[in-house]
């Protein structure tokens, strides 16, 4: 029982260390770089809801403290300011993607400036009620809005921690210094923003914290998806999206996209002659033959079969498809698997197709032509490359 106990413990020690270790692999640098897209997109997704917040927010008040009969025309220069803010929030959101591509600095300024013009104006307000005796009636609601509002800030920034943070600061700021440089006997009601900026803070931390964990288990979900188990290249479904997208952005820039169709040649002679075991490392030592090729950061390589595999090249030279396919050729035929009884050797067959996509065609168009010519190569006798004329 001991014993058992203690190899469960062991177990679940090497299950916790092993889970580290996914995470610490998951931080490298192309995944960081996914990370910030994600934050990125989910910023520009979020930051939208604020166009519709303070607008609302100021007419409830501004009615319902009555001053939009004290002072009418301030009340609407307020409410027009807000409802400006938020149709340029919204404006930008529209156009976010052209400006993240176009420049990063005015992209950044953007964000910013949607995050916290209106949270500094609302400030100001509630600043205004220390200060100016047409504002007192509106402290306590002016009041909640500002503790509301960067509630969900905390949320809808949890991204960005420097957003969070200057909007936090942005809010708060203002109001402090009012209760405590231009007024007296508000010490209580400072003290109170204290301690709620502080708590937002900290909630912001733990909610970004909890933001990335969950980005990085949608990463780590995504990859394992688009992977295949075994050779741990892309897989069929990764394929076919990355086949989509590639052909959409060939298509904009009318430049070409050659597709090489890859086929084990013999592969169920070996999995009935050697079994399976010997069958799945063909296939591994394969995919790594491939890859020794395929080394370019563009060149995408997928096993989209049992032992068939596929390879998307995008603006190569004309001949590039053909000198690939036949280094792959010889790679694989070069290749030696250690059965445990013999020296198994494999040889693959290759079909290619090249085009320039454009709006009429479709994928299984160049699909469709790079398989008859693997099958014409099978038909040559295998072992062959087989391309176009």
């Amino acid at each position: 029982r001991f014993h058992h106990a203690a190899q469960k413990i062991i177990t679940k020690d090497q299950q916790a260390l092993a889970a580290c270790e996914v995470m610490a692999n998951l931080l490298n640098d192309e995944t960081k770089i996914l990370i910030d897209g994600k934050r990125e997109q989910d910023l520009e997704k979020r930051s939208k809801n604020g166009a519709f917040v303070y607008a609302p927010i100021w007419a409830a008040i501004g009615l319902g403290t009555g001053f939009i009969d004290t002072s009418p025309n301030v009340y609407f220069a307020v409410l027009t300011a807000f409802v400006t803010m938020g149709a340029l929030r919204l404006i930008s959101h529209r156009y976010s993607i052209y400006l993240r591509e176009k420049s990063r600095l005015l992209w950044n300024s953007v964000i910013y400036f949607n995050a916290l013009s209106p949270a500094f104006s609302l400030a100001i307000l509630f600043s205004l009620t220390q200060l100016h005796a047409t504002f007192a009636p509106m402290f306590l609601f002016l009041l909640l809005a500002v503790f509301g509002v960067i509630s969900g800030g905390i949320v809808n920034f949890s991204p960005r921690p420097d957003v969070t943070a200057s909007y936090i600061l942005t809010l708060l700021f203002p109001p402090f210094l009012s209760l405590t440089i231009f007024t007296s006997e508000r010490y209580l009601e400072a003290g109170l923003l204290v301690i709620y900026g502080s708590y937002m803070f900290f909630l912001g931390r733990k909610i970004q914290e909890e933001y990335t964990q969950r980005v990085c288990q949608q990463l780590k979900l995504e990859r394992l998806n688009q992977q295949d188990s075994l050779t741990g290249i892309a897989n069929r479904r990764s394929f076919d999206k990355t086949f989509n997208d590639l052909w959409n952005t060939q298509a904009r820039f009318n430049t070409s996209l050659s597709l090489i169709l890859i086929d084990i040649d013999h592969f169920k002679q070996i999995n009935d002659n050697y079994g399976h075991a010997v069958g799945d490392e063909v296939i591994k030592q394969v995919a790594l033959g491939i890859k020794k090729v395929c080394r370019r950061n563009s060149d995408i390589v997928a096993r989209i079969g049992g032992e068939e595999f596929a390879i998307l090249l995008s603006s190569v030279e004309d001949n590039a498809p053909k000198d690939i396919a036949e280094k792959i050729r010889s790679t694989i035929e070069e290749l030696v698997v250690d059965s445990g009884e013999k020296m198994v050797r494999t040889s693959v067959s290759l079909g290619i197709a090249s085009t320039i996509p454009d709006a009429i065609s479709a994928p299984a168009d160049l699909f469709k032509m790079a398989d008859n010519h693997l099958y014409k190569a099978k038909q040559q006798g295998r072992n062959k490359v087989v391309v176009a004329d």
